[in-house]
């Protein structure tokens, strides 16, 4: 449920319309990368480091993998209200990963998302995973990375995708 105090509400709202900079952002990278601009030359502009536009443009090409299959781009559409819920229920730096993330999804597969929630029980993961499946229409696997092995996490994050 959204907060009623006005200066929460504003503070949300500020928070949806980061979002939607960092992905127009992300997409003007993009474009001047297909333009034949350099990552250094993009930086430059930006006031950002040349690996920080890597990073941005690694993320965009493993976002667009999402959209290969019919659950990846039900969750993009739905990106949004995935991660107000996510907010809402305490579970930060979304991460898809298994088939959704590889584009290999199909009508049948479920979404697997690695989260950080970590004062999260079995309750409040499970009441996530069921609000995030209500949405989708989909079964949503939610992993807190807390509950990931230490040796097993770093590469778990590394085959993922942030959402």
């Amino acid at each position: 449920m959204p907060p009623a105090d006005p200066a929460l509400l504003q503070l949300a709202e500020a928070d949806r319309e980061r979002d939607r900079a960092a992905e127009q952002l992300q997409r003007a990278v993009v474009r001047a990368v297909e333009q034949g601009h350099s990552q250094s030359e993009i930086a430059e502009v930006l006031g950002v480091t040349q690996p920080a536009v890597s990073q941005m443009l690694r993320t965009a090409r493993a976002r667009a993998r999402l959209a290969r299959g019919p659950i990846g781009r039900r969750l993009i559409a739905h990106r949004r209200d995935v991660r107000d819920i996510a907010r809402g229920a305490g579970a930060t730096n979304l991460r898809v990963f298994g088939s959704v993330a590889l584009g290999e999804d199909d009508d049948s597969s479920d979404v697997d998302l690695l989260v950080r929630m970590p004062s999260a029980g079995l309750f409040e993961i499970t009441g996530l995973g069921l609000e995030l499946s209500d949405l989708l229409g989909v079964p949503v696997d939610v992993v807190p990375e807390h509950l990931v092995k230490a040796d097993v996490l770093p590469e778990l994050v590394a085959r993922s995708v942030p959402l």
